[in-house]
């Protein structure tokens, strides 16, 4: 299950990903999915971490992020 581990700006929330951690695979598919996604305009995600940060246009909330 995805977590919200930072939602307080406006726009910008970091998750932690199972699976993602030592998962360059899983890391360039997030990246490449989640740009993709209509109001996303960055994605990093980091398989040293396991997290990701998306940037997203503030029509959105990080809650519509974590069900794409």
């Amino acid at each position: 299950m995805v977590e919200t581990i930072h939602f307080a700006v406006k726009g910008r929330a970091r998750y932690k990903v199972p699976g993602l951690r030592n998962s360059e695979f899983l890391k360039d598919h997030l990246e490449r999915e989640l740009q993709n996604e209509r109001g996303v305009s960055f994605v990093s995600a980091s398989a040293i971490t396991g997290n990701v940060l998306v940037f997203f246009h503030s029509d959105r909330g990080a809650d519509d992020i974590v069900g794409v």
